[in-house]
């Protein structure tokens, strides 16, 4: 199920501006504007730069080239290569064993990015909760790995180095692209001047009217044009910010949960016979359909039943099975109004329901109202400077941490609702005071 809706009501205008600058940032891309749009376009073309990366992936894959270290030699074997040797051997004896690699090339995928993340990116700030440790902490329920300590400036050469090198890279691939896109603009100007070369001698149109003035009139009118597609380009947006988020490890647990998943129904297509499976439904299928056994259910079966369906002899038949429709025909409408009428009082119900808790809410906690996400869905990933240090707490002798708990803004209630913390506190009481009141014996 999808998370529920959070809404956070503030009572200031100033209040309201800060949360929505934490939450969206200085720009609002919600509201129509060309630079919005262009933002996102240029979103959606970044991503290209995957290839990069994609690229070298594949190198280091074919080439057998060193990907796992091996922590007591010190040295880096191609576990990879030999997963994909293992897998494309296989599948080529067994192709049904394609519908169980399909799931496991999902996990190792998800595997793999988690495993390039903690060994080749120098950055330490860049590395994330690895399938291990939240296997461990969700069977044993209990962290088995100690604080990391991180220095100040921790790597930070290497780091800045790999960065350099990756944006180098980038910035020729670039250079390359804009250099084919010139040559090619170029080709297509000759072209065009050598076409109004032959076109000269042509008749012009009388009709023909100059649309220079054109170029000074603003894109406002396109709004009703331009404004669904900025929606199109946010939705999709958002949609690819929440896949890289899962596979790049940015959101650990749903990423564990993504690659669990998918070793669960692999294991599961492993066992299964897909070639008895297949073989035998495409078998029925053929001798089902279009034996000549279907000759024997015509005569016997479907030629009978077309021949007991009512003829029109007669006024009186027609008028009869006119009835008969009809009274159907009332009947289904019947049903469907009754169903119609019941749904519209459910959705009524739960209208008149949000609306009330909004209004209370507003009456409550303020008539400004901002959707905090569920999920990571910013564009840029943020990461602590290389100055900055992280060290393990070391909570001090003889001290009590008290945890306080503050109210949040969930109603509860149909009449008059509630805070959700004091009918928490009240059922708490009633537990309490139905535990210690003595329980008296009964005379029999």
């Amino acid at each position: 199920y999808p998370p529920p809706v959070s809404l956070l009501h503030v009572k200031h205008k100033k209040d309201y501006k800060i949360i929505r600058q934490t939450v969206r940032g200085s720009t609002d891309y919600k509201a129509y504007s060309l630079s919005t749009l262009n933002l996102y376009i240029e979103e959606l073309t970044s991503y290209l730069y995957v290839q990069y990366y994609l690229i070298d992936a594949v190198e280091s894959l074919l080439f057998w080239r060193g990907h796992v270290p091996l922590p007591p030699f010190g040295i880096k074997i191609p576990l990879h290569s030999a997963i994909a040797f293992i897998m494309a051997i296989t599948m080529a004896e067994n192709p049904c064993l394609g519908f169980a690699y399909s799931w496991f090339l999902n996990a190792w995928l998800l595997l793999a990015i988690q495993t390039w993340r903690s060994t080749v990116i120098p950055n330490v700030w860049c590395k994330t909760k690895s399938f291990s440790q939240i296997l461990r902490m969700l069977v044993l329920n209990t962290p088995l790995t100690k604080p990391e300590r991180i220095p100040p400036h921790c790597r930070e050469e290497e780091a800045v180095s790999y960065m350099k090198e990756m944006e180098e890279r980038i910035e020729r691939a670039e250079a390359a692209a804009a250099k084919r896109q010139e040559e090619q603009l170029r080709l297509l100007a000759q072209h065009e001047k050598e076409m109004a070369e032959l076109d000269a001698g042509d008749v012009v149109d009388p009709d023909a009217t100059n649309n220079g003035g054109a170029a000074g009139l603003g894109l406002n009118p396109l709004k009703k044009i331009l404004y669904p597609v900025q929606q199109i380009c946010a939705q999709v947006c958002t949609a690819v910010r929440f896949v890289r988020n899962v596979y790049l490890w940015d959101e650990p647990y749903l990423a564990f949960f993504v690659t669990l998943g998918s070793l669960v129904l692999g294991c599961i297509c492993l066992v299964t016979p897909w070639s008895f499976l297949i073989r035998w439904t495409s078998r029925l299928f053929a001798w089902g359909i279009f034996g000549p056994h279907m000759k024997l259910v015509d005569v016997f079966y479907y030629s009978k039943l077309q021949q007991q369906k009512p003829s029109k002899t007669t006024e009186e038949d027609d008028d009869d099975v006119q009835n008969n429709y009809k009274e159907k025909f009332a009947e289904s409408l019947n049903i469907q109004r009754q169903q119609a009428q019941q749904t519209k009082q459910v959705a009524f119900e739960q209208t008149e329901q949000a609306k009330k808790m909004r209004s209370m809410k507003e009456l409550l906690f303020g008539k400004f109202i901002m959707r905090i996400p569920a999920f990571h869905t910013e564009r840029y990933r943020e990461f602590p400077m290389f100055s900055s240090y992280c060290e393990p707490h070391k909570k001090k002798k003889n001290t009590e941490m008290k945890m306080t708990r503050l109210g949040g803004q969930t109603l509860v209630g149909t009449m008059i609702p509630q805070l959700k913390e004091f009918d928490d506190q009240k059922q708490k009481k009633e537990i309490a005071s139905s535990s210690s009141s003595p329980k008296k014996d009964k005379d029999i």
